[in-house]
């Protein structure tokens, strides 16, 4: 993974949908979508200081909104 580790197993949870309107081309109103969810599982850490790039800056488009934190502990 370009994020320097690989995924293993991983249970889904959806925790629910934000709508954030923002502006279009013709300076109206649409709604921007992003769906909040947990990943818990296993990962292997492929590159090390690529993961620790990735820890500091979080994943995802949606950073800006507060998505992308990542939380990770030893097995």
């Amino acid at each position: 993974c370009e994020g320097g580790f690989s995924v293993g197993v991983v249970r889904v949870t959806r925790y629910g949908e934000q709508h954030i309107p923002v502006p279009n081309d013709e300076i109206e109103l649409q709604d921007a979508r992003h769906w909040a969810v947990c990943f818990d599982g296993e990962l292997q850490v492929t590159e090390p200081q690529r993961f620790i790039q990735t820890l500091e800056l979080g994943i995802g488009s949606a950073k800006g909104f507060g998505y992308g934190l990542l939380s990770v502990s030893k097995p």
